[in-house]
């Protein structure tokens, strides 16, 4: 996933991957607390086009999220949570 979200942002060398790792845990940990199920993790191809968006929010922002990357994630993270809620009742 590191290297995925370090080209969708336009980033080549390691030099942040440390800040890149806590992003991608950070995006994970939003997605659960959005009631995405744990399942989706492994089956929702939309999963790490979220993850890649809440990176590039939040990617060297000192000041709070671009809040167009970040609208964008929260728009998928609640549809994920909403289609996984519709297939497992």
């Amino acid at each position: 996933m590191l290297e995925a979200v370090k080209r969708f942002i336009g980033v080549r060398s390691s030099i942040h991957d440390e800040e890149i790792q806590g992003l991608i845990a950070s995006a994970e940990m939003e997605l659960k607390g959005g009631d995405v199920k744990h399942a989706a993790f492994s089956s929702d191809p939309r999963i790490p086009m979220a993850i890649k968006l809440y990176c590039k929010a939040f990617f060297g922002r000192h000041e709070g999220p671009n809040e167009g990357y970040y609208a964008a994630f929260a728009r998928l993270r609640d549809a994920i949570a909403l289609y996984r809620d519709d297939i497992e009742r």
